[in-house]
């Protein structure tokens, strides 16, 4: 939850600027205890200190921060990187707020790469060696890295200016080549176009040489012969990398986060084709708080490292009530119960691992293209929910 707008109030003297002094009123002390009570967090701004002022001069001149944004520890974390910008007030005396929840992606500086492409022009080498025959006045090392820095920028400005784009080159010699044959096919006087024809195709063969060597040193793949023309092959290798080393967890508009490994597990158990016969078992635990055996529970808690004197004080929460005595089980209901009961169910995993690592069960280990996540690497073995075992 998020609650946005003017509150009327101040919470320290940090929020006033100019006028009469701060003094701590009920108001004030009544906002501090609302804001306390409710766990709410104030939300970093940028932008201007203050939201209101009084449009006044001089020694009457007072800014506040009567405008702030407050959200629970729960909305936080699904928008870690959310922001209140203080925009510019310009009629009203109240500035306006605009809440982004997502931090725009920025590009950043393109990283410096050495192209092999680079050695086809002739002023490749004219161009390095201008750049690097200059001495330094610092320590060798210094020189070395003041030369790199100089010969890195030398080299940005003559691919802009000596090649440029290379795949807008190569659809213009394209067009150019086209245009060449248009020309020859439409000529009532069968003039010679063969020469421009030639130059127009070398022109061409030695782009697309470029593009096949410029796709070849990104796909990081040796063991193609070299002179073939797999382009196709080459793109779709880095399209593949580049595929396989983003995608991890998907956040969907409210900001929960989707990694849901269990739907890829039953899906490869659906399409899975073999003779061994595997299925995934769905078991409703019936009363599950019911069934919590207290001196279990209890020893979890003392083997987990909890206080004697809060074990205790959990006793007196699950045991003691004022009508009924139960022997057993969690209450349901209680804020306390569902922590309880993932201690319990602990100890159920820890069985199942116990039982892997001595052979006696093997967890499911789902098809390696379906790029599950690292804790799968061992085999999925159960998911718990307050009363379902998977």
């Amino acid at each position: 939850m998020i609650i946005a707008g003017d509150f009327n109030t101040l919470l320290g003297p940090q929020d006033k600027r100019g006028g009469a002094p701060f003094k701590v009123s009920s108001d004030v002390v009544q906002f501090r205890e609302w804001k306390e009570a409710h766990c709410l967090k104030q939300m970093a701004h940028r932008g201007s200190k203050f939201t209101w002022c009084n449009n006044r001069r001089g020694s009457q001149r007072t800014w506040e921060l009567l405008d702030r944004a407050m959200a629970t520890v729960n909305w936080c974390e699904c928008f870690p990187d959310a922001v209140i910008h203080i925009l510019p007030r310009h009629i009203s005396d109240h500035a306006p707020m605009l809440l982004v929840t997502e931090v725009p992606y920025m590009r950043g500086s393109r990283i410096f790469r050495f192209e092999r492409l680079w050695f086809d022009y002739p002023d490749f080498y004219n161009t390095v060696v201008s750049n690097w025959v200059n001495r330094g006045t610092s320590s060798p090392m210094g020189n070395v890295h003041h030369k790199l820095c100089r010969l890195q920028g030398a080299l940005r400005r003559w691919q802009r200016s000596s090649i440029g784009n290379l795949f807008n080159r190569v659809s213009e010699a394209h067009q150019r080549l086209d245009e060449v044959i248009k020309f020859e096919q439409n000529d009532v006087n069968m003039v010679d176009y063969m020469p421009q024809i030639r130059s127009a195709s070398n022109r061409l063969v030695a782009l697309q040489r470029q593009l096949h060597i410029f796709w070849a040193q990104r796909a990081r793949t040796k063991w193609i012969k070299e002179g073939d023309a797999n382009t196709r092959f080459f793109q779709a290798k880095v399209r593949s990398r580049r595929s396989r080393n983003h995608i991890i967890t998907i956040r969907i508009p409210d900001g929960s986060i989707l990694n849901l490994p269990e739907e890829d597990v039953l899906h490869s158990l659906k399409i899975r084709r073999g003779r061994n016969a595997l299925m995934a078992a769905k078991i409703d635990l019936a009363c599950a708080y019911d069934s919590v055996e207290w001196p279990c529970l209890f020893a979890v808690l003392q083997k987990c490292g909890f206080p004697p004197l809060w074990i205790r004080w959990m006793e007196q929460c699950v045991m003691k009530t004022e009508w009924i005595y139960p022997g057993s089980g969690l209450r349901q209901g209680d804020p306390l119960s569902p922590y309880l009961f993932v201690l319990m169910a602990e100890i159920m995993s820890a069985m199942f691992r116990k039982e892997q690592r001595e052979g006696r069960l093997v967890g499911y280990q789902p098809d390696i293209r379906l790029n599950i996540q690292r804790g799968f690497a061992s085999g999925a073995k159960n998911h718990r929910f307050t009363d379902k075992l998977e």
